[in-house]
């Protein structure tokens, strides 16, 4: 399948971050589901050459050209007519896999990002908790240096409570 493809293929198509290696055995496996009538070969291997590109972050959409042009490379030269309408079958039954994974690879990140935000939400919340300006003043002496005092004692003669003064430094 590999070196079938045109240039133009692989610029139509765009090539998949996955070694040469893998998508021979691809080829190899589509080639004994159609001669031997078991699709399971092909569609397993496939699975696991989708599971490799998950691991490595790559494309999984971009696995739908691969299997445009291993149509485009094989059907019309399948002389048999019921291997290549099981052919066809067969990268039919690739391309809702290829689509399938996508989905979940999406949904699943999606999930990443939500559980991240929330996190950092609560992070965000636990440390307006905790953080309040006499505390980090009491706790931290040497972060909050002399320019913290006239300020604070500033705001008590004004009768404001130095809990609700907000930052020392107007650029904090």
């Amino acid at each position: 399948m590999v070196g079938a493809a045109t240039d133009s293929d692989e610029e139509t198509v765009g090539r998949p971050d996955v070694d040469e290696e893998l998508l021979m055995r691809l080829w190899d496996t589509f080639l004994t589901s159609v001669l031997s009538g078991q699709p399971n070969v092909f569609l397993e291997s496939l699975d696991n050459a989708l599971r490799q590109v998950r691991e490595t972050g790559g494309d999984l959409l971009a696995w739908h050209g691969v299997l445009e042009a291993l149509r485009d490379h094989s059907i019309p030269y399948i002389g048999n007519r019921a291997q290549a309408w099981r052919a066809e079958d067969l990268l039919y039954q690739a391309g809702v896999l290829v689509s399938g994974a996508a989905v979940r690879a999406q949904a699943y990140g999606q999930v990443l990002v939500e559980k991240k935000e929330t996190t950092l939400q609560q992070f965000s919340r636990d440390l307006d908790t905790v953080l309040t300006w006499p505390r980090c003043r009491r706790r931290r002496p040497h972060i909050f240096p002399r320019w913290d005092q006239p300020l604070l004692s500033g705001l008590v003669r004004k009768g404001r409570s130095p809990d609700r003064a907000g930052p020392a430094h107007p650029g904090l």
